[in-house]
């Protein structure tokens, strides 16, 4: 089973890194937390070198396994430029109350709201100044 959690972590981090980015796997166990049955959480980050920032890739929850949730994130990597939008984002960082330079992040998501979360996840709102959030042309 390790052997195969690692093939799967290593097939996603290969496709992120075609766009240059790295990917990073935070994953927890919540025992007997559903009907008796552990429940298991993988958070996908990306990390982008030139940004120093790590946004939310995708998120899983699963009553089987780690392997189920990774399964989920490879087939949302694979799949996501033909099953759901792209967005552009322009944003800045705040530090101690003057704005950073300007930065360019792209998500792949279903509407604005879950660009944000992702954007968002695990930062202080405070901290960023989002210019412009902007759905890519169909292709």
């Amino acid at each position: 089973m390790q052997t195969e959690i690692l093939q799967l972590e290593d097939a996603i981090s290969k496709l992120a890194s075609i766009e240059g980015k790295t990917v990073h796997f935070d994953k927890k166990c919540y025992k007997e937390f559903v009907d008796e049955e552990d429940l298991y959480s993988v958070s996908a980050y990306t990390y982008n070198s030139l940004t120093k920032e790590t946004f939310l890739l995708k998120k899983v929850l699963a009553k089987q396994s780690y392997k189920i949730c990774l399964e989920d994130i490879l087939d949302y990597v694979i799949n996501s430029k033909v099953t759901v939008n792209s967005y552009t984002v322009e944003w800045s960082l705040l530090k101690n109350g003057r704005m950073g330079p300007y930065n360019t992040s792209y998500f792949y998501c279903k509407n604005t709201v879950e660009v944000n979360d992702k954007f968002f996840h695990n930062k202080n709102v405070d901290d960023y100044v989002i210019h412009l959030i902007k759905l890519n042309p169909i292709a």
